[in-house]
């Protein structure tokens, strides 16, 4: 039975978490064979891992804070603009419920920007835009698994031709609550088909909202970061629900193309790749035994290849 190389992905500190005790769980379990075609790799804005994070788990940092010299400079530089009338009054349009409910502009909720995108999509989703940083990894493990191929191949042949170089396998994690992950997961798929080619099985694994609010007391729930877990978590679904169908992908992709240029910098070819596959050939959700799981997870009935997937109840 061929082997066929497979990445696992985590998107955000959760996803990140969930990969590192997949890794954990598969080196105990999994022949070394199959662990020998296996990558792991984590991707967050955070600067530094968290706890829960393993050392031994590739760990790429979408941070804008880069080096510890360089934090306080920028943190000096753009968060002290939160008074500025003109920025202010942008922002505020930005995120309106939650400016709304805090009767005030909004800003990312974050004193630096050492610990991520403060749960708001854009943030995520720009900060994957901004450099080359996600395509350059993922080209590095392509070359990687191309490397192995090479090598064994140089040895025994036959034995190479039980690699399935050319169906490449990823699973992706994350919690869509999360701005990291919900604002990055439309576009990763993608560029992971761009690098690693059309016929890569890809499959995501997300957690809900509604998971983070299970099990709260009332005095200490904050409805502000629940709506704006709960407003993550629906949009993300309904994109995602469009761009699984047919329809909805003829819709969005122009001549059903995406586009290609990943970053602002235009060291990347220009141009489109074509492809009018959905972005994943399988989803699962994982909601929660609570009265906001029907609400979430009404985009998610009409989406094809899709499952929810309730956590036991405690």
């Amino acid at each position: 039975m061929a082997i066929h190389p497979r990445i696992y992905i985590g998107l955000g500190s959760t996803g990140a978490k969930i990969v590192s005790k997949l890794k954990q769980e598969l080196e105990s379990r999994a022949d070394k064979e199959t662990l020998e075609w296996t990558y792991f790799l984590a991707i967050t804005s955070e600067r530094d891992r968290e706890k829960g994070v393993g050392s031994d788990l590739d760990f790429l940092s979408m941070s804008l804070a880069g080096s510890s010299k360089t934090t306080d400079v920028v943190d000096t530089m753009v968060l002290s603009q939160r008074q500025d009338p003109r920025i202010l009054d942008e922002t505020s349009k930005w995120w309106y419920w939650e400016g709304k409910a805090a009767n005030r502009p909004w800003y990312p909720p974050v004193d630096n920007f050492t610990t991520g995108c403060g749960g708001i999509r854009a943030c995520g989703r720009l900060l994957f835009h901004r450099s080359d940083a996600v395509r350059h990894k993922l080209t590095g493990i392509r070359d990687y698994f191309s490397q192995k191929y090479a090598e064994l191949s140089a040895r025994d042949e036959e034995q190479a031709a039980e690699i399935g170089m050319n169906e490449m396998v990823c699973r992706v994690f994350g919690l869509l609550a999360g701005g990291t992950c919900s604002g990055l997961f439309l576009d990763i798929p993608f560029l992971i088909k761009d690098v690693f080619g059309a016929n890569t099985t890809i499959a995501g694994t997300y957690i809900l909202g509604d998971v983070c609010q299970t099990g709260n007391m009332e005095a200490s729930r904050n409805q502000i970061r629940e709506d704006t877990q709960n407003h993550n978590t629906a949009f993300a679904l309904s994109e995602l629900s469009l761009l699984q169908g047919s329809n909805g992908r003829r819709t969005v992709l122009k001549d059903g193309r995406w586009p290609r240029t990943l970053g602002l910098n235009g060291s990347l070819p220009n141009g489109l790749f074509d492809t009018m596959a959905p972005p994943y050939y399988r989803v699962t959700l994982v909601g929660a035994r609570s009265q906001n799981d029907l609400a979430l997870n009404t985009p998610c009935r009409r989406m094809p290849n899709s499952e929810i997937v309730p956590i036991p109840s405690s």
